[in-house]
C-alpha cells in the first residue's frame, strides 16, 4: 500500500514537471517572438525616421545642385574677366612702352590678381559642394538598403 503510494506521487511530480516544463517554453516562445516583433518595430520606426531625414537631406542635395551650377556660372564669368583683364594688361603695357603710366599697369595686376583669387575661391566652393553631394548620395542609397532591410525582417518575423 505504501509503495503504491510512492509510486502514485513519483508519477504525479514527473507529470507535473513536464507539464511545467511545456508550460514555461510555451510562454517563453511566446514572450521571445512578442520582444522580437517590438525590436523590429522600433527599427523599422529608427528607420523610416533616418530615412525621412535623408529624404530631406536629398531635396537639400538638389539644391546643392543647382547652387553648383549657379557658382559655375559664375567662375566662367571670372575667367571672362580675367582673361579681359590680361588683356586690357597687356595693351596697358604696350601702352606704357608708348609712354602710360606704371600706375595703370599696376592697377590692372591688382584686378588680374583679385579676380584670379575669386577664381580660386568658386573653384573650393565648388569641391566641396561636389564633396557634401557625393557623401549625401551615399547616406541616402544606405539608409534605403537600411529601410529595405527592416522593412524584410519585419515581413519574416510577421509570417512566423
Amino acid at each position: 500500500r505504501r509503495y503504491e503510494v510512492l509510486n502514485q506521487q513519483r508519477k504525479s511530480v514527473i507529470i507535473q514537471k513536464y507539464w511545467r516544463a511545456y508550460y514555461l517554453s510555451k510562454l517563453l516562445r511566446s514572450k521571445k517572438n512578442a520582444s522580437l516583433t517590438i525590436q523590429c518595430a522600433i527599427r523599422c520606426m529608427f528607420a523610416q525616421i533616418e530615412f525621412k531625414k535623408l529624404r530631406a537631406g536629398a531635396r537639400d542635395l538638389s539644391n546643392a545642385l543647382v547652387e553648383r551650377d549657379e557658382l559655375r556660372k559664375e567662375v566662367n564669368a571670372l575667367r571672362k574677366k580675367l582673361k579681359e583683364a590680361s588683356s586690357l594688361a597687356g595693351s596697358q603695357a604696350q601702352r606704357t612702352a608708348l609712354g602710360t603710366s606704371g600706375s595703370e599697369i599696376k592697377e590692372a595686376r591688382k584686378d588680374v590678381e583679385n579676380i584670379s583669387n575669386e577664381i580660386n575661391q568658386m573653384k573650393q566652393l565648388l569641391s566641396e559642394l561636389q564633396k557634401v553631394t557625393k557623401e549625401d548620395l551615399e547616406r541616402t542609397q544606405g539608409a534605403t538598403m537600411t529601410l529595405n532591410d527592416a522593412k524584410q525582417r519585419a515581413g519574416t518575423v510577421q509570417t512566423e
